[in-house]
């Protein structure tokens, strides 16, 4: 057994060396950039990559001790405890709609009362209780009904980098419908580069047994010093989902005749199938160091 007292000590440690190690390769990429006269390309992008890769560990690092650390300290100084969910964990939870993130979380339950209508319940409160942000614009309003939000699922889960459930009273700072905790998606973000132009792109595939869903997504990037874009579509189809044995629990013929429902409406729940699909772009511009514009659009749209 590990207190959490240890645990915060051991990732703040490992932070702070990945933190170091940080430091050290981009002094060597910057290293290898004055000197490109008399380095090979090659050695170059092998500075560039290494650079990258310390900056992705050390992001995962932090968010990991920040997770460990489970609370937030606002400027009343208050004590918030926080569930941050990273990229790889969206990837893996959310292969049909977004609040799929919130499963397995501690202090946090999910209610779908349809494929494409679902509720993240904070400490036993949702709705109108729990409001929602996007990259720190207000998402939800206090005019939401007291159960499921109707739009969450708009959100396209590709288009995110984390989210982060507070929970626990946060109106203070979020606003009166913050009471049960707040719900915060951060999309994806341009990184800056140092050196010359880079161009990024990436592709996924995603599918499900269960509801013999299928999707794809894919996503490019622009970067220079003071400039970045990044952009990406995404699309999915999930089809009618088979329960558990092929029995739908909710039946009417197996809840109150304890008949099985596979004999009226075979293996698979009737309409539960949807098509979703949509796409974002994002502009970073930093005219000087410490400020920053940003544009963003996203749109996303359920048939089914």
């Amino acid at each position: 057994y590990q207190s959490e007292s240890s645990r915060l000590a051991a990732t703040e440690a490992e932070a702070a060396s990945l933190q170091a190690q940080l430091k050290q390769t981009e002094a060597d990429y910057k290293r290898m950039q004055s000197l490109d006269k008399y380095v090979t390309g090659q050695e170059v992008e092998y500075a560039r990559t290494a650079y990258q890769q310390a900056q992705e560990r050390h992001r995962k690092a932090m968010s990991e001790t920040a997770a460990v650390r489970g609370s937030l300290s606002s400027a009343g100084g208050s004590r918030r405890q926080v569930n941050v969910i990273g990229q790889e964990e969206i990837a893996e939870r959310a292969k049909a709609v977004v609040s799929q993130v919130a499963q397995e979380e501690v202090g946090v339950h999910v209610q779908r009362t349809s494929p494409t209508v679902a509720g993240i319940y904070v400490r036993g409160l949702t709705g109108n209780k729990v409001n929602v942000f996007v990259d720190g614009v207000r998402y939800s309003t206090s005019a939401a009904r007291g159960g499921i939000n109707t739009f969450l699922d708009l959100i396209d889960p590709a288009s995110l980098e984390a989210v982060e459930i507070l929970r626990g009273p946060s109106s203070a700072q979020y606003g009166s419908d913050a009471l049960g905790g707040s719900v915060q998606f951060l999309s994806k973000n341009p990184v800056y580069v140092d050196g010359g132009p880079a161009v990024r792109g990436s592709w996924s595939t995603f599918g499900d047994s269960a509801d013999a869903s299928i999707g794809s997504s894919v996503t490019t990037s622009y970067a220079t010093r003071r400039f970045g874009f990044i952009g990406g579509v995404t699309g999915r189809r999930v089809n009618t989902l088979r329960t558990g044995d092929g029995v739908d629990s909710h039946s009417a013929f197996t809840r109150y005749f304890r008949l099985s429902s596979r004999l009226f409406q075979g293996e698979r729940r009737p309409d539960t199938a949807f098509t979703q699909y949509g796409g974002m772009g994002k502009l970073n511009w930093s005219p000087a160091q410490g400020s920053q514009f940003t544009a963003h659009y996203s749109r996303s749209q359920q048939d089914g």
